[in-house]
């Protein structure tokens, strides 16, 4: 889907990314800011890095994030689908991808729903995630939303762990790195960079 070949080195998403004061100065965000903020059609380009088998990957895709409001019919279905209260949703966020992959010149396509639910602590909770295309996924992650407005997504299945941050250098330009863990190893890294193509659509 994405691709910076130039920034190849692996990116640990544990380290502390300071956001990059390029006469981008805002009040620390909540959650449902931070993903205001990341709503509209994005251009997105990434590398992955298969430590284990020595490759890299690439890709690059139109990503497209809108916001949902807590009764929608899809933050419903994605609560019942993780057997969750739906009136415990803070609202929900539809992101829909088309792009290419590596050497694959065949599009691939995909939608997922997201739901963040509130923790006892403030910016702090769980993501819902129902993905629909290409195969249906079900999903939860813990969310840290920093001082620094940088969040921090932890996501744990049976053999594995998958850390990503997200974060804003400036309105238009979102970065994205994550680590993919298994026992006793990290499998795959991955970096994403991501230019706003068109503001988000008017409520």
């Amino acid at each position: 889907m994405f691709f910076l070949q130039s920034l190849a080195p692996i990116y640990d998403p544990e380290l502390a990314y300071p956001r990059l004061h390029l006469g981008f100065n805002i009040a620390s965000m909540d959650i449902r800011e931070f993903f205001e903020q990341s709503c509209g059609k994005w251009f997105s380009q990434r590398t992955n890095q298969h430590l284990t088998y020595a490759q890299s990957e690439w890709g690059k895709s139109d990503v497209w994030i809108d916001l949902l409001p807590k009764d929608d019919q899809a933050v419903q279905q994605t609560c019942a689908a993780h057997q969750m209260d739906p009136a415990t949703a803070l609202f929900g966020i539809t992101v829909k991808w088309e792009g290419i992959v590596h050497k694959n010149p065949n599009k691939v396509t995909g939608m997922t729903v997201l739901v963040p639910m509130a923790g006892e602590e403030s910016n702090t909770g769980v993501l819902l995630r129902q993905t629909l295309q290409p195969q249906p996924v079900v999903a939860i992650a813990h969310y840290n939303l920093g001082p620094d407005d940088a969040l921090t997504l932890t996501t744990d299945h049976e053999n594995m762990r998958i850390k990503e941050r997200i974060w804003f250098v400036t309105p238009n330009l979102r970065l994205r790195s994550s680590l993919l863990q298994r026992p006793n190893q990290v499998d795959t890294t991955t970096f994403c960079s991501e230019i706003r193509a068109a503001p988000p659509k008017e409520q």
